[in-house]
């Protein structure tokens, strides 16, 4: 079975939200570092490495959209997911089209790095920490459907000092 009909039965059978790992989708999401201070930027690595086209905005003209979110490890060893930019309904945006991926191509933002407080307009840098970055993608279309489902895949970890 191909990973996006796998993938599309996951989500559509109620694990939606799931994020994949490279072994699992052919998928990698990188930094260019392992440590940053709070106000460095972080340069994101989206590969695609599986044998078919995907869809993200992390390559089109409006990128952040692509975080999904930005995730920080918890003391108890979870993670806290934090936004990356202001949420509807305290901010509105034109979005632009997510871009193709096709197969062994890759794509880079320098990102940033902002949280958003409870996605409203209030922003402050990352506290010192454990982080890694939920990346959304759209899959391939698959029959019946005319669109392929929304996925995330999660970034290496890296901290923020």
């Amino acid at each position: 079975m191909r990973w996006w009909r796998l993938a599309a039965l996951l989500v559509l059978g109620g694990f939606g939200g799931a994020g994949f790992s490279f072994g699992e989708t052919g998928l990698s999401v990188t930094t260019d570092k392992k440590e940053y201070r709070p106000q460095e930027i972080v340069t994101i690595r989206l590969t695609n490495g599986s044998p078919e086209s995907i869809f993200s905005h992390l390559g089109s003209q409006t990128p952040v959209f692509a975080i999904e979110g930005v995730e920080m490890k918890n003391v108890q060893g979870g993670w806290d997911s934090l936004s990356a930019w202001c949420r509807p309904p305290f901010c509105v945006y034109d979005m632009d089209a997510p871009a193709e991926l096709r197969p062994q191509e890759s794509v880079f933002w320098a990102w940033d790095p902002w949280i958003y407080t409870g996605g409203a307009h209030e922003r402050v840098r990352p506290a010192a920490g454990t982080y890694r970055l939920r990346i959304s993608y759209r899959a391939p279309a698959t029959p019946p459907i005319n669109q392929g489902p929304w996925l995330s895949v999660v970034s290496n970890e890296f901290t923020v000092r």
